[in-house]
């Protein structure tokens, strides 16, 4: 498969995963008083774990066309941060002329949910609740590409592929230990269970990037075994086998199990469904999944003021009118927000151009 084909796959499954996430939180937030809870943690089978592994694959796609250049974890980190705050601006000013949504009432609230770190607009509880996603994914994408710059062109790390593979696999390795180590409480290198167990889809899916499982009969015999180590850690953990929420906040080792089911079927599709993955509009979601996964929590917070208005039907009914609705609302958002969002990038490319082209504040010496 060449990089032209993976591209399309890698936007396929992004835009797959963006909308799972939508249907997740149909299910977990404003569902939670229809849906049962056995078949809102099914739907985390297919969940954010798939966007590390991606990220991971789209790094090596990015490698092989001579992008990693060392500042690409600096880089991609701070163009999401760029998104999310243009993002809370967006809402802030909406807030000033909606009566039904309340603002940020201090300038301390503005700035803490620029950082990631507390959004306090409660007519909006989906995207407090999914917004803990973005900050761990812009620590384990910038370490991540770091760590690879690091084994493959740094001086110091002068060996063979199979040397930098085995480097790979050992950080692979210590990610599992840091998964095992804090499902029981503890805290790995003082780093945080999050880290190590997203870092883990992270390089898995930079690693496999260049393999997919050969036979479908190879799939369900991984699936099987990931199922009967699912079980056996829930077991270990003292957890409900079910109860993949509790696992995944912190995540442990049972969470970890249910996730790579995920990626088998990724590792067994890719290169089979071409017809599929072409898909324009998926794929459009998965190139733009940042925007896209931003305005869920806006359309998961509205179905709050819907549900109520459906009529009393059978609970998978309402869950899938519900979730229609969601992805509808959130990508009518996302595509308006994606449009202002380049319109100001013109904006500010003609302001430096005309406005400050002339303005030097610095000079050499």
């Amino acid at each position: 498969m060449n990089i032209k084909n993976r591209n399309v796959y890698l936007d396929f499954f992004r835009g797959c995963a963006t909308i799972s996430v939508m249907l997740i939180h149909t299910a977990f937030h404003s569902g939670a008083s229809y849906v049962p809870y056995w078949f809102a943690n099914i739907t985390l089978l297919f969940d954010v774990p798939v966007f590390f592994f991606l990220a991971g694959w789209a790094l090596q796609i990015n490698i092989k066309r001579g992008k990693n250049d060392g500042w690409g974890g600096i880089k991609s980190s701070f163009g999401l941060w760029c998104k999310w705050a243009f993002f809370v601006a967006l809402i802030e000013l909406a807030a000033k002329g909606l009566p039904f949504i309340n603002g940020f009432s201090s300038l301390q609230e503005a700035i803490q949910a620029l950082c990631f770190f507390n959004f306090t607009i409660n007519e909006l509880p989906s995207v407090a609740a999914s917004i803990w996603f973005v900050p761990v994914y812009v620590v384990v994408s910038f370490w991540g590409a770091t760590l690879v710059y690091i084994w493959r062109d740094s001086f110091y790390m002068d060996c063979d592929r199979g040397g930098k593979k085995t480097a790979c696999t050992c950080v692979i390795i210590m990610c599992v230990a840091g998964i095992l180590y804090s499902s029981f409480g503890g805290v790995f290198f003082n780093m945080s269970g999050y880290f190590w167990f997203y870092m883990f889809f992270y390089l898995l899916g930079y690693s496999l990037s260049e393999y997919r499982i050969k036979k479908w009969k190879y799939a369900i015999f991984l699936i099987g075994i990931v199922v009967v180590l699912w079980f056996a850690s829930a077991k270990l953990c003292g957890l409900a086998p079910i109860d993949l929420q509790g696992a995944k906040f912190p995540p442990r080792v049972m969470y970890l199990m249910a996730s790579l089911i995920s990626i088998i079927l990724i590792m067994s599709l890719k290169g089979r469904i071409d017809q599929v993955a072409t898909n324009k509009y998926i794929c459009r979601i998965g190139k733009n999944a940042i925007w896209f996964y931003y305005t869920q929590g806006i359309g998961a917070s509205i179905l709050y003021f819907i549900r109520d208005y459906i009529p009393e039907i059978y609970w998978f009914v309402k869950w899938l009118i519900l979730g229609v609705v969601n992805i509808v609302i959130t990508i009518l958002l996302a595509e308006l927000i994606l449009a202002l969002y380049k319109l100001s990038g013109k904006l500010w490319l003609t302001v430096k151009q005309k406005v400050l082209k002339d303005i030097v504040l610095f000079e050499q010496i």
